[in-house]
């Protein structure tokens, strides 16, 4: 008996010791497919995300009659922000409301610093919103990306960042196709405006002309902005290894009674004599969820995918929104427009590319490019659309050898 109960736990023993690889290799297989799926899921969420954004916006400014308050809408988009940063400090700290409550106030003394980046994103919110009434949604994202030239910039001046030459190739491409872009724009709108409206007056071209210049220039001060706010965390906040949702949270809770003085004053006419929410229409909600939780979707695709896809990947919605203007808005772009498009598109490719000497391993370096490519670019260099990824506690000046795009908050 003690035999035959030996030899059926030797048994026992051997079938489970043959079928933990089996088993131990299932589940990596399941890994390795949900992380490809990850992969390309997000990245093709980030392209959807990066055109529906300014195709919304430019959308819900152009297409009613009842305009309504964008500064009414950033109030919305802000107090959305603060919702969502709290519940993920919160189940950062597995803790409830109270507990994230006292560790957000035992670190109050971070207000005071945070009051400019804070009104630097309140500002950079709001410049969109009137830049949208007058330019054209390709003209919008790519004057847009030109927060990587001031991104550069401020990280050049203020933080002493070197950049590879081929960044710097991409600075010069991407400002010779914003120029292109900017200039080009206004024909072509006017393209449209010679087709369907030929007895217009001299005054109202000359209005047009006027909104489109305050267009560019609010467009291109929300870019600068935004490049500033994030080189100034990166400089005297982020670097102290604080929790970077507690700084979401912080922000917004900045942002809120700032957006709020601006509503007043802007809107307030509007506000008391047509309600809050007066001229809101579905695209105005889908503006005010991409913009609120968008930004949580570029932590995904940096993780998963690394910065050089997603370079592939922002080139790709900037083309998405173009082909899509054309359609929605029958928008005529000239030729000129289009090569300003291909021309920042490549920058934007060439500015998340990994440095040549990382391709190509030699001696003991035997990394894999994927792995080389997706360690180099763990977090986005210029903190784009108002998101601060959860796991980048270290500095980003030390990971710009592949940058990308701000994404702070």
């Amino acid at each position: 008996m003690l035999a035959g109960k030996g030899t059926a736990l030797r048994s026992a023993d051997s079938r489970e010791s043959v079928g933990t690889p089996s088993s131990e290799h299932a589940s990596l297989s399941r890994a390795d497919a949900r992380r490809r799926w990850l992969k390309w899921g997000s990245l093709a969420t980030l392209v959807a995300q990066n055109s529906s954004l300014f195709l919304t916006l430019r959308l819900s400014r152009a297409a009613h009659d009842d305009a309504y308050a964008g500064t009414v809408a950033v109030l919305v988009i802000e107090l959305l922000k603060l919702g969502a940063a709290f519940a993920l400090l919160a189940r950062q700290l597995e803790a409830g409301v109270f507990r994230t409550c006292v560790d957000l106030w035992s670190s109050r003394r971070s207000l005071i610093v945070l009051s400019v980046p804070a009104l630097c994103y309140m500002l950079q919110q709001n410049f969109l919103f009137i830049a949208a009434e007058s330019l054209s949604a390709p003209a919008l994202q790519i004057i847009g990306q030109s927060k990587t030239l001031w991104t550069a910039l401020f990280a050049s001046t203020i933080l002493r960042q070197k950049f590879t030459f081929m960044q710097i190739t991409s600075f010069g491409l991407l400002f010779g196709g914003v120029v292109l872009v900017q200039q080009e724009d206004e024909k072509s709108a006017g393209l449209l405006t010679a087709g369907t409206n030929a007895t217009s007056t001299q005054a109202l071209q000359e209005g047009l002309k006027a909104a489109h210049v305050l267009g560019v220039t609010l467009c291109l001060a929300a870019a600068a902005l935004s490049g500033f706010a994030g080189i100034f965390l990166e400089k005297v906040y982020i670097r102290k290894g604080s929790s970077l949702w507690a700084l979401n949270v912080h922000l917004a809770a900045l942002s809120l009674p700032m957006q709020l003085v601006a509503m007043v004053r802007s809107d307030g006419a509007l506000v008391r004599e047509h309600g809050l929410f007066a001229g809101f229409h579905y695209d105005t909600w889908a503006v005010i969820l991409i913009q609120a939780f968008g930004g949580l979707l570029t932590g995904v695709v940096i993780k998963y995918a690394g910065n050089v896809l997603k370079g592939y990947a922002n080139a790709i919605a900037i083309l998405t929104t173009c082909v899509s203007s054309m359609v929605l808005f029958k928008y005529l772009p000239t030729a000129l427009f289009m090569v300003g498009l291909v021309t920042v598109c490549i920058s934007t490719v060439m500015y998340a590319a990994p440095p040549l000497e990382q391709c190509v391993p030699t001696g003991r370096q035997k990394v894999k490019l994927s792995e080389s490519a997706e360690r180099d670019s763990m977090c986005d260099a210029t903190f784009e659309m108002n998101c601060v990824r959860e796991d980048s506690q270290t500095s980003l000046s030390d990971r710009m050898g592949s940058p990308g795009k701000q994404q702070a908050r």
